[in-house]
């Protein structure tokens, strides 16, 4: 029993510690961000990235079905080097577009440290804090200068070794289905 709540409490412990370096490392860089804006580097040229789609395989019992598409086209894979902006090296990026538009764009990178929050608005913090500290998990959003102005929602959560941050974006036609 002496071992299961010594364990309870370093757990908890950690917890609070790691809490305390997102707040810490959000506060300080908290000027950074006036507006709320992330600069993306290169991905707005992400079309250029994109490759057609033509079958998408669903597993089905007793075997996988494959259904033809028609208009997908996607990019799944490290953000390109040399991106610039604020994209962290090791950055896996998911795009999908339907006849030309975007469908879904969802970016993800884990972490020892926080990342994009050094780039949340000072008055999004506490917001944040009370969050993270219930649930280990926060939400937050971004604009972009990815077709015109396209808002990212941003998640950070807590993880065994470190964060799991995700920028993501899904269309109202995507929403319907996830």
């Amino acid at each position: 029993m002496k071992i299961i709540l010594g364990l309870f409490l370093i757990e908890k412990c950690l917890r609070k510690a790691t809490l305390a370096l997102f707040l810490g490392l959000s506060l300080l860089s908290s000027e950074v961000s006036a507006n709320n804006s992330l600069d993306v580097g290169c991905l707005p040229a992400y079309r250029s990235w994109l490759k057609p789609v033509e079958t998408l395989e669903v597993s089905a019992l007793p075997a996988p079905i494959k259904i033809k598409l028609a208009g997908v086209k996607s990019f799944v894979g490290e953000v390109p080097q040399g991106c610039g902006g604020h994209i962290p090296p090791g950055a896996q990026l998911r795009i999908f577009t339907l006849n030309d538009q975007l469908y879904s764009l969802e970016l993800t990178i884990k972490t020892s440290k926080p990342y994009f929050s050094h780039y949340i608005q000072a008055k999004e913090i506490s917001r944040m804090e009370a969050s993270f500290r219930r649930n280990s998990y926060a939400f937050s959003s971004f604009s972009t200068n990815i077709d015109r102005s396209l808002s990212l929602t941003y998640q950070i959560e807590l993880v065994s070794g470190g964060f799991f941050e995700r920028l993501s974006y899904k269309s109202s036609e995507s929403a319907k289905y996830e």
